[in-house]
C-alpha cells in the first residue's frame, strides 16, 4: 500500500523508493517467524483490552504448554477475520509473567499507519508479576488500518537490539511507549541473535552458519496481536 511511483520513474529510482518498504516487509516477517504460542515452555501470557477502571480483554495470547490455556479472541469473531477497534478507543496490553524467573520483554510491529514502532523496556518483568503498558504512543491511531504487533519474552536481554536503538537519535530507550523504528530489519536480525543468546545453543549445533538461528523454546514466548483500526461509530 502507498508505494505507487510516478508514470515514467526509473528503475534506479523505483528500487531506492521501495527498499525501505521491502525492508519492513521483510522484518515483519522475521517477527511473526518467531511466534511459538504452541510450542514455548516459557510461563507468560499477553491480553489486549480496553483500558479503563474495569478493564476489557480482547485477544489473549498464552503459552499453552506451560500455562494451558488456548488463545483466544474474545467474542463471536470468526478466525479468519481480525478483530475490529474504534480508532477512538483507548487500548491497552498488559503482560503476566507467570514462571518463576524475571523475563525482559518487548512489543514490536507495524501500526496503522503502515509504520514499523517498538516499546522497549530494559527492565525486566518480575516473577508472577504483571504489568500494563500503552498499545500506542502519544495518541491513539487516527488512521484505519491492520495493525500487526508481535509480543516478545525472553529470559535474557535484548542487548543486541538496544545496541541498534541506541544508534537511532530518535528513538529514547527510557520511553515504555511505542516509538517508530527506524532500522526495523537491523532490530529484526538482532532480535534472532538476543533469542539465540537467551538460548544458550552450543556451537557445533549451527556448524560456524551465521543465517541459521537455533532457539531454546524454553527460553523465550512469541505473540502474534493482529487488529484493524477502524473509524468510530457514530451510534
Amino acid at each position: 500500500p502507498k508505494t505507487a511511483g510516478i508514470a515514467g520513474e526509473a528503475i534506479k529510482s523505483a528500487v531506492g523508493r521501495l527498499t525501505p518498504h521491502l525492508q519492513q516487509l521483510l522484518a515483519l516477517k522475521l517477527w511473526q517467524l518467531t511466534a511459538n504460542e504452541g510450542s514455548s515452555r516459557l510461563g507468560v501470557a499477553a491480553v489486549l483490552e480496553l483500558a479503563g477502571s474495569d478493564p476489557k480483554p480482547l485477544l489473549r495470547r498464552a503459552s499453552r504448554r506451560e500455562i494451558g490455556k488456548q488463545a483466544e479472541v474474545v467474542g463471536a469473531i470468526p478466525p479468519w477475520s481480525p478483530l475490529e477497534i474504534a480508532s477512538n478507543s483507548p487500548i491497552q496490553y498488559r503482560f503476566d509473567n507467570r514462571s518463576d524467573r524475571p523475563v525482559y520483554f518487548l512489543l514490536v510491529g507495524v501500526d496503522a499507519n503502515g509504520k514499523a514502532v517498538m516499546l522497549y523496556s530494559s527492565q525486566p518483568l518480575l516473577p508472577k508479576a504483571s504489568l500494563t503498558l500503552p498499545a500506542t504512543g502519544n495518541r491513539p491511531d487516527r488512521q484505519s488500518g491492520l495493525v500487526q504487533m508481535q509480543a516478545i519474552f525472553a529470559t535474557a536481554p535484548f542487548s543486541r537490539i538496544e545496541e541498534v536503538l541506541k544508534g537511532d537519535n530518535q528513538f529514547v530507550l527510557e520511553r515504555q511507549q511505542q516509538q517508530p523504528l527506524l532500522q526495523p530489519l537491523n532490530c529484526a536480525t538482532a532480535l534472532l541473535q538476543d533469542l539465540q543468546a537467551a538460548s544458550a545453543v552450543p556451537s557445533n549445533i549451527l556448524s560456524g552458519a551465521t543465517d541459521v538461528f537455533a532457539l531454546d523454546v524454553r527460553q523465550w514466548a512469541s505473540f502474534c496481536f493482529v487488529y484493524r483500526v477502524t473509524e468510530p461509530s457514530e451510534n
